[in-house]
């Protein structure tokens, strides 16, 4: 059929665009408002588990304590260096990291471990399991040490863990701290360790000292018997009268009496000191029993699990704005794809009126009259149970359907209800109608004939809705008093047939292929001015698909605009299946069906590279499943239109 069509706005081929998405401070605020339930839950499943740790976390205390160090009373004797040098500085910060590392020390935590009796201790010794799994990770790292028999190894880390010993700065200030369930014990410990330090640096100086006073006594042993024995040279030699070493002599009796009487001295001072000894290190805070505990520290833990939760939640909003290749506004599809939209569909459903088990005539649903011989049954008066089987049929063809069609992105989900393709009729006010509506207006402008214009709904993947979208979109144009003829071409799953007519029916469609039935004793009356063309149903696929080709389908489709104003053709997705091509140029427009939110951009990509005969046909991109709210919220429409659905729709 020769047809003239207007010029359209639009360039074909679909040109590719550039991956790279520009992102701002108001996509940003639009993601935010999308997923904010996402991150609402993940903010309070956080602040939960951190009010959880607040009970069930073991309380910690910490006490400190403070030890001054004076570096001019240096453990063993020094030689005097100038004041304020480098090498006195140097000295002096040796001294104080000395006192440091001897704090820290193995041995003095096991005589504090000993003296307290920690190894018994439930705090010490039951340390929990995470400080066992950390002890035993650092062990597999570095290697267990040789376990002490005395006291086991395990305890003496688990006390050196929880002592922290350092220098206050660059003063002459140790500070010590050491932490633990019972307060009471963590001041003891500390206290403990400083007064055992002292002890032992005393008990050190002591035996310095002793050791200093052996050396010294034997020492002035010897210069006495060296000194007597020069005394008595030095009488011998004045008798005999040699001038000479009479000099000598008293020049070494001089120096040992001056050596002795300064080892005397050092003697002395050694004695006293001895009597009253002194240490480097000094008590100048000892530890109190804390009052707080120091861990878990409530307000930062609550401040950190509000910000933990808010990481992981924008991180995750994050990947899924970067992994959602769907489309989700008319602008991004125009964009992309470079066809316009000519419709924005909701998803039918929500609230239905009831539905009577009898034919109703006021509304144009009793039985239909067939248009040749056959009769077909109110779809209204069917029972429960063949509705229900037919529901079950459907979800069951849809779910291999989408397991078998290698779908470059995800698995979508069945849509349609089994009474979702008259909803038009139930709600001719609701927004999926005016949507539809936008689309007839479409088709009506772009096919410039004025009877018999064919337009047909596909779709990228299946499950996308267009067998829906089509019987609509016929339900509707009949509606306007023209002559409508719904064909199923889908004759691989028949899908909108199950949905339609009841099983154990016959003439469909390819009985007209075949030539077994003329094409107005194979339609069925579906409503007023509205005839239905089914497909095989699910139960016994057909393979007429293997036998028809694109003059068949010209021919009848030039048949259905002799007797009809519309030919409204539901056809079958274009991926991975051949049918489409088939069917598609002996149609005069082609709109695909593209479920919102879920369909991948690279799909509809694919399934947009057709011939050249097919692209020149293409009508534009219905969206379906749309979500208005967030559609408004994400810029997409214009936000004055959200809140008058209420108002102007009927839902």
């Amino acid at each position: 059929m020769n047809i003239e069509r207007r010029s359209h706005a639009y360039v074909y081929p679909i040109p590719q665009t550039s991956a790279t998405a520009r992102v701002d401070l108001r996509s940003f605020v639009r993601a935010t408002s999308r997923y904010k339930r996402l991150l609402l839950t993940l903010l309070g499943v956080s602040l939960v588990s951190g009010l959880l740790f607040l009970l069930l976390a073991k309380p910690v205390f910490t006490a400190e304590g403070m030890l001054l160090i004076d570096p001019h009373r240096p453990m063993q004797p020094a030689l005097s260096l100038p004041a304020n040098s480098q090498e006195q500085f140097a000295l002096e910060s040796a001294a104080v990291d000395s006192q440091v590392e001897m704090l820290k020390s193995e041995q003095l935590s096991r005589d504090v471990i000993t003296k307290l009796g920690l190894a018994t201790n439930p705090d010490i010794s039951n340390p929990g399991f995470a400080s066992i799994a950390f002890r035993a990770l650092k062990n597999l790292v570095r290697g267990r040490p040789v376990p002490d028999t005395d006291i086991p190894a395990p305890i003496v880390r688990e006390f050196q863990s929880r002592l922290d010993v350092k220098r206050v700065r660059e003063t002459y200030m140790i500070s010590l701290r050491f932490k633990s369930g019972s307060p009471e014990l963590a001041a003891t410990i500390v206290n403990t360790i400083m007064q055992v330090h002292l002890d032992r640096e005393s008990e050190l100086r002591r035996n310095s000292i002793k050791a200093e006073l052996d050396w010294m006594d034997e020492r002035l042993t010897q210069l006495r018997g060296t000194i007597s024995a020069a005394d008595q040279a030095l009488r011998q030699t004045s008798v005999n009268g040699a001038q000479r070493d009479d000099s000598r002599l008293q020049r070494e009796v001089e120096s040992n009496r001056a050596v002795y009487q300064l080892i005397l001295d050092r003697y002395t001072s050694s004695l006293q000191q001895m009597s009253f000894p002194y240490t480097q290190a000094s008590i100048i805070a000892g530890a109190r029993v804390p009052q707080e505990k120091s861990f878990p520290n409530a307000s930062m833990i609550l401040v950190l699990s509000v910000i933990g939760g808010l990481l992981i939640g924008f991180g995750l909003m994050a990947y899924l704005e970067l992994t959602d290749d769907s489309f989700r506004s008319p602008q991004q599809v125009e964009a992309t794809l470079g066809i316009p939209v000519v419709g924005l569909l909701p998803r039918p459903g929500g609230t239905r009126p009831a539905r009577s088990a009898a034919p109703s005539a006021a509304n144009g649903r009793g039985n239909m009259a067939p248009l040749g011989r056959r009769i077909i049954a109110n779809p209204a008066s069917r029972s429960s149970m063949s509705k229900h089987t037919v529901r079950k049929l459907l979800g069951f063809i849809a779910s291999i359907r989408n397991a078998s069609m290698l779908s470059p992105t995800r698995n979508l989900p069945a849509y349609g209800d089994i009474d979702d393709y008259r909803y038009v009729a139930d709600k001719p006010m609701s927004r999926f109608a005016e949507g539809l509506r936008n689309v007839k207006a479409a088709v009506d402008h772009y096919i410039e004939n004025s009877s018999g214009r064919s337009i047909g709904f596909t779709s990228a993947l299946p499950g996308e809705g267009a067998d829906v979208v089509a019987a609509n979109c016929a339900y509707l144009i009949a509606r306007t008093g023209k002559r409508v003829l719904l064909i199923d071409a889908e004759m691989r799953m028949g899908t909108l047939t199950a949905m339609i007519i009841a099983t154990g029916h016959r003439g469909h469609l390819p009985d007209v292929i075949s030539g077994r039935l003329m094409l107005c004793d194979a339609t069925w009356r579906l409503a007023d001015n509205l005839a239905f063309l089914g497909s095989s149903l699910p139960s016994s696929p057909s393979k007429a698909c293997c036998e028809i080709d694109t003059a068949i389908a010209r021919s009848i489709i030039d048949q259905a605009a002799m007797q009809y104003d519309y030919v409204v053709v539901s056809l079958p997705p274009t991926t991975p299946l051949a049918d489409l091509r088939t069917f598609a140029p002996a149609l005069d427009a082609l709109a695909v069906v593209v479920r919102w939110g879920a369909t991948a951009q690279q799909a509809v990509r694919d399934a947009l590279a057709l011939p050249s005969n097919i692209q020149g046909k293409l009508l534009g991109v219905i969206l379906n499943d749309v979500d208005f709210s967030r559609l408004a919220s994400d810029g997409g429409l214009a936000t004055s239109a959200a809140p008058a659905n209420s108002v102007l729709f009927e839902e």
